[in-house]
């Protein structure tokens, strides 16, 4: 017995010590990125991407260890672009031989809660940007690895919610069947994951889903309008047309439109 704890307890120190290795050894490698201001803090330049420093050596510290596996699935989205009910609507369609839809998670937990996330904002310089270089990624990989990546925009979702429930469906390797379809399952998982629906649940209403320091996240904060358009009460009409500009530059010739 004191034999096993002497070697748990030497296999836990090496482990330790290789972690406390690798985090020094990508903090070194990150002192010496390009840096440039950025409106809090300085940014660094790594793989065409400003990330705060401490953030770039977590990425190096996550691309060496993360182990992928065949089955995952990764949501990688822009923040406010329609991440909550994207990760309502895969939680709900995998998970629809589980619950029905009169006792699901989703009426009682957050959507955040159920499904893990990694949030990555991205603006052109600033923290995580240029914004259309990872769109152009992802794009482009959509079109090279159809049944790897599937490329959604949250304005077709919006107009048509059931259909690419649907795609989205068979896109995760559980379709709906044709009797499913017949009896309107898509419909009743577009219906669950609305954002009426989920905005307006006790569970999202209240609460807090994090708290760092005096920095506290709601859960309501991840419910905004659900709305597309919303832009003209936040940008002037010349804003509007400069940043419309600046998409056609730096997607031009990808058939990608934003």
């Amino acid at each position: 017995m004191s034999q096993a704890k002497e070697e748990g307890s030497t296999t836990k120190n090496t482990t330790s010590e290789a972690l406390a290795s690798e985090i020094h050894g990508t903090t070194d490698l990150v002192s010496k990125l390009p840096t440039r201001e950025g409106w809090s803090e300085p940014l660094v330049l790594y793989k065409n991407y400003w990330f705060r420093p401490h953030l770039a050596a977590n990425i190096m510290h996550v691309q060496n260890s993360f182990k992928p596996r065949h089955d995952d699935t990764i949501l990688a989205l822009n923040p406010k672009c329609g991440t909550t009910w994207m990760k309502a609507l895969a939680f709900t369609i995998t998970s629809r031989f589980r619950y029905d839809f009169v006792n699901h998670p989703l009426l009682s937990r957050h959507p955040q809660e159920l499904v893990p996330f990694i949030e990555i904002p991205h603006y052109g310089f600033s923290a995580y940007g240029p914004f259309w270089y990872h769109c152009l990624e992802y794009w482009k990989e959509s079109i090279a690895n159809p049944d790897k990546v599937l490329f959604l925009k949250y304005e077709d979702i919006i107009l048509e919610p059931v259909k690419y429930v649907i795609r989205l469906a068979t896109f995760l390797g559980a379709p709906f069947s044709t009797k499913e379809e017949e009896d309107g399952i898509p419909e009743e998982v577009v219906r669950l994951c609305s954002f009426e629906k989920l905005s307006n649940l006790q569970t999202n209403q209240t609460g807090e889903f994090s708290r760092r320091g005096n920095l506290v996240l709601e859960k309501s904060a991840f419910f905004r309008k659900g709305k597309v358009g919303d832009w003209v009460n936040h940008m002037s009409e010349e804003m509007g047309r400069k940043l419309d500009s600046i998409m056609d530059e730096k997607l031009k010739g990808s058939g990608l439109v934003l």
